[in-house]
This record gives C-alpha cells, sequence and structure tokens, in this order.
C-alpha cells in the first residue's frame, strides 16, 4: 500500500494524549502508532503528554524517542519498544512535531529498505502512520535499553566518517540482554513474521513477499547482498567455528583482579572447562561490566615448555606477527584447559589497548560441576566497573575526584555520560548477566561491521533498581 502523505499535521490533545494526524489519504482504513518521548525531547518539539498509553497490541506500531549528544552534535535515536529496532537521524532542525515525525519516517524507511524489509514497512508499520498518537516513556526498562543504545550510537557517531543511517543498521545487530541476546533485527523479523502468518489469513491481503523491496520476508534462507546479513527470517544459530558446544565434567574458577584500581576491582566467576580464551574473555567483561567494543589479549605462560603465549583476535590482513609486533592466536582455538593445568596458574589479560585495562587472572579451583547449577556464574565480587573510555587508571581517578567534588565543574557532564548516577564502591552479584559467546562470535566476525557486543544493558536497570532497593 502506498499512502501520500502531504507535508501538513494537525494536532489536538484529548484526555492528556497528544495525537498528530497526518492529513493523508489512504486506500486503507488508518492504523495507529504510539511514539513515547523522553522529557527533554518532548519538550524541544513542543510535545509534552501527561499519561502512559497502554503497549499497542500491533509491536510494529510502538515506537519510543530520546535525544542524545555525541562530540556536541545532536541526534535523536527511535526505537520500537518491543524488538528495540531503532533508527538514528540528526537532531538539529527538530524542532517541532512535523519535522520529527518526517525525519523519523523517512529514516526508518530507508533502512528498513537497506535490510530488505522493504515490503514489511509498506505492508505493516505505514498503515500505522495516519494517525500517531505521542505518550511518555513505558517502563524504566525500555528506557535503560534506549540508554544503552544511544551511549552505543554516541559511540560511533564520534567518528564523523560515520553516519547516523550506518549506526542505525549497527545498533539493530547488537544482542541486547533484554532481548535475552538476540539482536534487535532478530527481534523484529520475529515479529514481521508473525504479521505475515497472521496477514495470509486474510484472503483480502496482498502477497507480502512479492511486493517490492526484497526477498520473501518468511524464507530464512534468503539473503541479501553478500548474505552478511539475512532479511526477514534471520536466524543466528548456535554454531561455532570449531564445535565449542561441548559437554564438560569440570568446572574452573577464577578471581580476576583489575590491576591499579583502589579500591581493588575484582570478580570471582565458574566456567565450564571446555570453554576458550575468547569464551573466557566474554565471561569476564560481563561480568565486570565492559562494554566489549574493544581488543583484548590474553597472555599465558605455556605450562609444557613456559614460552609466551598470547591469545585475542588476530590481525585480520594475516601474517605470523601483527601490528602489537607479535604473534596473536585466535582465542576461539583453543581451549583454556590446556594452559590452565595446576591450581594458582595465572594469565594477564588486557581490554582496550588505547586506555590499558590490565586484570589479573588466577586459577582458585578446578571443580566438578554441581547438578541444576548454571554456567558461568559469578559468585562474588567488589567494586563497580570504571566507565568505558575514561582514560584508564588514572583517567578513573580522575573521574572519581571529579564526582567527589560538589564544586567541579565537570561533574554534571560526567554524570550524564555515565547515565546520571556511579557509586564506585557499588556491586552486586545477583545483577551479573552472562551472554551466549557463541553469538557474540557471530556478531563480531560473521556481519562486519558490528560492534563487538554491548555491556548486558540490564546491568544497568538492574544496577539501578538494585541501588534504589537498598
Amino acid at each position: 500500500m502506498s499512502v501520500n502523505r502531504q507535508p501538513r499535521v494537525r494536532m489536538r490533545v484529548d484526555n492528556g494524549v497528544s495525537w498528530v494526524i497526518w492529513m493523508c489519504a489512504a486506500k486503507e482504513k488508518w492504523s495507529l502508532m504510539i511514539i513515547r518521548l523522553a522529557t527533554e525531547l518532548g519538550a524541544k518539539i513542543h510535545v509534552q503528554p501527561q499519561v502512559v498509553l497502554p503497549l499497542d497490541p500491533h509491536p510494529l506500531a510502538d515506537w519510543s524517542a530520546r535525544g542524545f549528544t555525541s562530540d556536541r552534535v545532536r541526534y535523536v535515536l527511535v526505537t520500537n519498544t518491543v524488538s528495540l529496532f531503532s533508527v538514528v537521524f540528526y537532531g538539529k532542525g527538530v524542532t517541532d512535531s512535523h519535522v520529527f515525525l518526517g525525519d523519523f519516517l523517512r529514516m526508518l524507511r530507508e533502512v528498513t529498505k537497506d535490510l530488505g524489509m522493504a515490503a514489511i514497512h509498506e505492508r505493516f508499520i505505514a498503515p500505522t502512520t495516519g494517525s500517531i498518537l505521542f505518550s511518555k516513556a513505558l517502563n524504566r526498562s525500555i528506557t535503560g535499553s534506549m540508554n544503552d543504545l544511544a551511549q552505543n550510537a554516541a559511540f560511533h557517531l564520534a567518528d564523523r566518517d560515520v553516519s547516523p543511517f550506518d549506526v542505525s543498521l549497527r545498533l539493530n545487530q547488537i544482542p541486547m540482554g533484554a532481548l535475552n541476546m538476540e539482536n534487535p533485527l532478530e527481534r523484529f523479523a520475529t515479529f514481521a513474521n508473525q504479521a505475515i502468518a497472521l496477514d495470509a489469513t486474510n484472503p483480502d491481503a496482498p502477497e507480502t513477499d512479492k511486493m517490492a523491496g526484497g526477498p520473501a520476508p518468511h524464507d530464512p534462507g534468503v539473503t541479501r547482498r553478500t548474505g552478511s546479513r539475512r532479511a526477514i527470517g534471520l536466524t543466528l544459530e548456535p554454531t561455532t567455528p570449531f564445535g565449542r558446544r561441548l559437554s564438560f565434567a569440570k568446572v574452573y574458577q577464577f578471581k580476576i583482579t583489575l590491576n591499579g584500581t583502589d579500591p581493588v576491582v575484582w570478580r570471582r566467576i565458574q566456567v565450564p572447562g571446555s570453554y576458550s580464551f575468547w569464551d573466557l574473555h566474554c565471561a569476564i567483561t560481563d561480568a565486570f561490566g565492559w562494554l566489549d567494543y574493544h581488543l583484548h589479549l590474553f597472555t599465558v605462560e605455556d605450562p609444557n615448555n613456559g614460552a609466551t603465549v598470547r591469545f585475542g583476535i588476530p590481525d585480520e590482513d594475516g601474517g605470523d606477527v601483527d601490528f602489537l609486533g607479535y604473534e596473536t592466536l585466535p582465542g576461539w582455538k583453543t581451549r583454556i584447559s590446556r594452559f590452565f593445568t595446576v591450581i594458582r596458574a595465572k594469565a594477564e589479560y588486557e581490554y582496550d589497548f588505547g586506555d590499558g585495562w590490565r586484570h589479573s587472572v588466577e586459577l582458585e579451583g578446578i571443580l566438578p560441576k554441581e547438578a541444576g547449577a548454571v554456567y558461568p556464574r559469578c559468585l562474588d565480587g567488589a567494586n563497580a566497573c570504571p566507565p568505558e573510555d575514561c582514560g584508564g587508571t588514572g583517567g578513573y581517578e580522575d573521574f572519581k575526584q571529579s564526582l567527589r567534588d560538589p564544586g567541579a565543574e565537570d561533574r554534571r557532564e560526567l554524570l550524564e555520560w555515565v547515565g546520571g548516577w556511579f557509586d564506585p564502591g557499588w556491586f552486586d552479584k545477583e545483577i551479573v548477566r552472562f551472554g551466549d559467546p557463541d553469538v557474540r562470535w557471530q556478531v563480531a566476525f560473521m556481519q562486519k561491521p558490528v560492534p563487538r557486543g554491548l555491556r548486558t544493558e540490564q546491568y544497568h536497570r538492574l544496577r539501578r533498581e538494585s541501588r534504589e532497593d537498598k
């Protein structure tokens, strides 16, 4: 269906609900789209809804929006409330609801088209734009998810060669804790496929897979372009590069200490004995709360000959020696049991070569697997993980000093940067959530260019909720 929109809107407010009626002609009965506005964005576009509307029964018609800044440039993030499928566009000039809606719907159409979902957009999203309801944010969970998406987008947009369109594509392929480590594109595809299935029962509905804009949405075997991103029906099976999905009887217990921190930041975790160094890397980042979008390196001693061996992500250009000046072996090809053979065996784990976060990894025990236990798991720890990209241990000390000083000029800016609250002494093992290292491996290496993960958004949300409960 094609909707002919005119560049005019009419707004009214009924019982605290702000409506925007697009003056458009459509061949079908209009549906509704809900857009939930953050307070700051609502004030900017002169729409300030007073109520929280219930979730729209049509999942592709419910969206949430907020603004954010990267390198002093203003942007807008609009996220599907249920799937977290997102688009980003420039915020400059977005000063009323008309401009906001026009820019959002234009970018949504372009992104869905690039991902092979033009037919889905035309059939199931465009008809909902006949009438648009503005609402307050749904709950803290979606707000927390959007905060993490905005932080990730801001990181990439700091590179002026990266466009909001490019970032939109990247955000939709990041595994999210709120989606059980699915990425937003996968979850969006799930709802689209459900819509197609329901539509198939309507004899008057168009043949969705024959509409312009891409392959049959329900065919999971059809890929777009080089096949790096699947269209609707996208699935990421937990396949591995070398058969990591093996049964295990032993559990390895590690204590990981972040060197140079005062008070010391540390975690105690247990992982399957079948884990590789890549898997251990994922478990460490999840236990600490690192965003996992930087390179990493394990340095360990070979128990057979005493030689120093390094595991991480080899140089893509190949060769025995990478850009660091020494050979780095792929961490996903070697199990930790090959090198951690005795109690108190140690390794160094470095994350983010720029900030240089060095961790001491010590094997505390090799234990039998407990019946009914889920691994990996976090047993204990202390103190909060430093904010990403804060400048290493020195920058972290400066950061904490600014937070302690109410008169510090940059205190307010730093608090906004970390989401409004940060307690260096806070840690709660109960909120640690471990992602699937297989999924993260596929996202990192089979669907480039994609950020190598995102700190589990539940970590931020549960951290705030835990603090409030206490």
